[in-house]
């Protein structure tokens, strides 16, 4: 039964149209990392940024960004001010949107993406695109 659970988790990754977000604390998304074998991005964001709902809006709807997280990150969105006891304090960005990628293992901080990027600077960012173009 385990097996049948994990096959469709990675089929349903394979072909989701939208970021598998974890729906849980921050330790929740280091434990899942550690289990699945991936690194955790950290969305940090508030409730009245206008471009973290850019963000949302155009650079994390892209078909391209969405496989690539979906397949090497466990990603999780926290709330900056609401969430600030919830995550370390490293983490903390006075600058919104902040992605964080973190190595599980040791919580080590390897990343950090500060501020909107439209899909293709973002990924290149992540280095996970070396496609030149900048329509995706």
């Amino acid at each position: 039964m385990k097996y049948l659970v994990l096959i469709f988790l990675s089929i349903n990754m394979l072909f989701s149209s939208e970021i598998i977000k974890i729906d849980g604390s921050y330790s929740d998304a280091i434990d899942i990392a550690k289990k699945d074998g991936k690194k955790v991005m950290v969305m940090m964001t508030t409730k009245i940024c206008p471009w973290c709902k850019r963000a949302k809006k155009n650079t994390l709807t892209n078909k391209k960004v969405i496989e690539a997280i979906n397949k090497d990150y466990v990603f999780i969105e926290i709330d900056r001010d609401k969430d600030r006891d919830e995550y370390p304090e490293d983490l903390y960005s006075r600058m919104v949107p902040t992605f964080s990628l973190i190595e599980p293992k040791n919580e080590e901080l390897l990343y950090q993406i500060i501020g909107y990027r439209p899909p293709n600077k973002f990924l290149k960012e992540m280095n996970l695109d070396e496609d030149d173009e900048d329509d995706l």
